[in-house]
């Protein structure tokens, strides 16, 4: 069975140890940085799409993180059952979101044009933890599902089971 992870004329270079260095990418990318990627639909890495959007809202570059969310892009959030739609709304709503809050991304995946974030957002004394599933088309962020948590107690004792942290 063919590995996923970039295997090449049936070897596999992940089980057989020779990975290929994958080439370093900036932390995060404007799409107004490089001319060409505007103008070639699809050419911007999913995970560097999703970074920069979250990196963008810690630096309150709304025109930026504007440009990397479609027009028609649904923004679900389950645990609220919320669904913003469109880019505008999902910018305003980020925009005008009360407190002194700031970003860390954590960590971007992506395989293809499909991209998984953890994020930690912390404001004033409160942190709360994001996790996100995005689709991204053409450079922009098309779907997304996201969903927020804050710290608790465990709901009953399985201290036996698992450690704090």
């Amino acid at each position: 069975m063919p590995c996923a992870i970039g295997c090449i004329r049936g070897r596999c270079e992940w089980r057989s140890g020779m990975r290929r260095q994958a080439p370093a990418l900036p932390r995060t990318l404007w799409i107004d940085d490089n001319a060409k990627l505007r103008e070639t639909p699809g050419t911007m890495d999913a995970a560097l799409v999703v970074r920069s959007v979250w990196e963008g809202m810690e630096a309150r570059d709304w025109d930026a993180v504007r440009r990397l969310v479609a027009e028609d892009v649904v923004v679900t959030w389950p645990q609220t059952r919320e669904r913003i739609r469109g880019a505008d709304a999902f910018v305003t709503l980020n925009r005008t979101y009360p407190g002194d809050w700031h970003i860390t991304v954590e960590e971007v995946l992506a395989a293809g044009d499909h991209a998984a974030a953890r994020v930690t957002i912390v404001s004033g004394a409160d942190v709360f933890y994001a996790s996100g599933f995005y689709v991204v088309r053409g450079g922009q962020i098309v779907e997304a599902t996201e969903t927020f948590a804050d710290p608790g107690e465990p709901p009953y004792d399985r201290g036996h089971l698992a450690e704090r942290y």
